[in-house]
């Protein structure tokens, strides 16, 4: 889980490294388990904190599901949620042949859902549907003092849409059918999930928007058929590697909650 990173040594660095996160507590408070909802409190800084874990399993289906029970427990709580970030990995497709992007985090205020189906002649992609994030954070993610506070660098670059499916694709014409006319998109799970759990609440808890929300991802692929193979990553300004694709999604989804995490500090 995203806060249990803080002591996780991930070639060779750990949140105990961060300038700017060893200076504050992030310290998990309850683990609860109310069925099958499970989640933890925390502090960072004076900010609290609502942590849930989103199986990849299922998707945005699964987020979806996750959403609802979180908006649930928060009016239940009194809780005043104010935005929801959703952090881990993701796939990276551009218009650049050859280059990776992998160990950059995505962000975009621009998100799309779409459902996808293996025919003999390829993969079939249908129901693009867009939602709006949050743009504010968007630009307080990408503010240098953030992403860069003297050292231990994150590399930051911006999408021109985050996509979200219910199947993890290793196929480079499919990122590139996604991208369309574009310059750079991010491809995960759970993003579409998340926007429309917030949209078809009647009331939201807090100060909770619809679009009060924000994909930020690490890059652990770059879409394509070298998934599976070792590729080098960067880790915090460092190029790192060649690492399989289990430890670049150890450093994407460190280097996600890390940027998130000074954010809110």
């Amino acid at each position: 889980q995203c806060f249990s990173l803080k002591n996780k040594d991930v070639k060779g660095h750990t949140f105990k490294n961060d300038p700017i996160l060893k200076k504050i507590a992030v310290e998990i408070k309850y683990n609860i388990s109310n069925g099958d909802l499970l989640y933890d409190l925390a502090t960072i800084g004076a900010t609290k904190v609502v942590h849930m874990k989103i199986g990849c399993d299922y998707g945005k289906t699964e987020a979806k599901s996750a959403v609802d029970k979180l908006l649930e427990k928060a009016k239940e709580q009194n809780w005043p949620l104010e935005i929801i970030f959703c952090v881990g990995c993701c796939g990276c497709s551009s218009d650049t042949e050859g280059t990776n992007f992998c160990g950059h985090v995505l962000l975009s205020k621009d998100g799309a859902g779409y459902t996808s189906k293996k025919t003999e002649n390829g993969w079939e992609i249908k129901n693009p549907s867009s939602y709006n994030m949050d743009k504010i954070w968007v630009q307080l993610l990408g503010d240098e003092p953030v992403y860069f506070p003297g050292e231990h660098p994150i590399k930051v670059t911006k999408a021109d849409c985050i996509y979200s499916g219910d199947t993890l694709i290793a196929d480079p014409v499919v990122g590139t059918q996604l991208r369309d006319r574009r310059k750079l998109i991010g491809i995960e799970m759970e993003g579409s999930g998340i926007a429309r759990g917030l949209t078809e609440c009647d009331t939201l808890p807090g100060t909770l928007k619809s679009h009060k929300f924000l994909v930020v991802k690490g890059v652990s692929d770059n879409a394509d058929s070298g998934k599976n193979k070792e590729i080098e990553t960067l880790l915090f300004g460092e190029k790192r590697g060649p690492l399989n694709d289990d430890e670049r999604q150890e450093v994407a989804t460190l280097q996600s909650v890390a940027l998130v995490c000074r954010a809110i500090a």
